[in-house]
């Protein structure tokens, strides 16, 4: 990660998306939940870039069975 020396800001541009441990350990748990009661687990996520392929593919080889993304520059930082 990078600092704009201008504005002492992180610049995401270059941010690699990946899934952090809290939500991977809540997306097993909700699998394995989905597993015993017979439901099916969405996953969303929200960003302000669409550069998530990769955390895609991730979520779903995790089991849950479908990935909802909502993509909004209003996001921006927000995490």
């Amino acid at each position: 990660m990078k600092v704009d020396e201008r504005t002492l800001t992180l610049k995401y541009e270059d941010a690699q998306y990946v899934i952090n441990a809290y939500d991977r350990n809540a997306l097993e748990a909700a699998v394995q939940l989905a597993e015993k009661t017979g439901a099916t687990v969405t996953a969303l996520s929200v960003s302000d870039s669409d550069k998530l392929a990769a955390s895609r593919k991730d979520v779903l080889s995790r089991g849950a069975a479908e990935l909802s993304i909502v993509v909004d520059d209003k996001l921006k930082c927000a995490d």
